[in-house]
């Protein structure tokens, strides 16, 4: 569950090899591969339980909600792994931009499911 807050929220993130955030404007931006990025606009209900993925295949990046693709953009190339600060859970990384709510059941997958 979400209450949202003034600016940007981390879900996830791995900085500069793939993020799922949420905006004030209640936007969801997913970024993958450190260029391809894809903003979901009215995807996310405040104080409502729902399920949110970012898939990207190497030719797509696509953004579902509540198993419904709400949005998606061409792409191509690999995700890059040259990070090193790991992954964060709730936040931005490594500048903070802290989630407020409740995540269950995170799950990052190497392999793209429908």
């Amino acid at each position: 569950m979400l209450r949202f807050q003034s600016g940007r929220q981390g879900l996830v993130d791995n900085q500069g090899q793939y993020g799922l955030f949420i905006y004030a404007s209640n936007a969801l931006r997913c970024t993958v591969a450190g260029h391809i990025a894809l903003s979901a606009n009215n995807v996310v209900v405040p104080g409502e339980w729902q399920h949110i993925a970012c898939v990207y295949d190497g030719t797509a990046l696509r953004v579902y909600r509540n198993g419904i693709n709400v949005a998606e953009t061409p792409g191509t190339g690999p995700i890059l792994t040259n990070g090193n600060s790991g992954v964060s859970l709730a936040q931005d990384n490594p500048d903070g931009d802290e989630f407020i709510g409740r995540l269950d059941q995170v799950r990052i997958w190497n392999t793209a499911r429908s």
